[in-house]
């Protein structure tokens, strides 16, 4: 699960790029989706998946704007 969501963290990079409305919307919707599931499952690793989902990007668009 954690290797899925770097991955689509990468995949993000670009949406953020070129469509910032779409991007932030998926990102929004993911993020909703990983915090409904650990609440209904009360895993605690919840919050690792929510930081490396939301990290990734952010790191990533910073990197594009060098």
């Amino acid at each position: 699960m954690l290797a899925a969501l770097v991955s689509v963290g990468v995949l993000m990079v670009p949406l953020l790029e070129n469509y910032a409305l779409a991007g932030v919307l998926l990102t929004g919707v993911i993020l909703y989706g990983l915090f409904f599931a650990g609440i209904r499952t009360g895993n605690p690793l919840t919050m690792v998946l929510v930081v490396a989902f939301t990290m990734i990007p952010v790191a990533g668009v910073a990197e594009q704007a060098w």
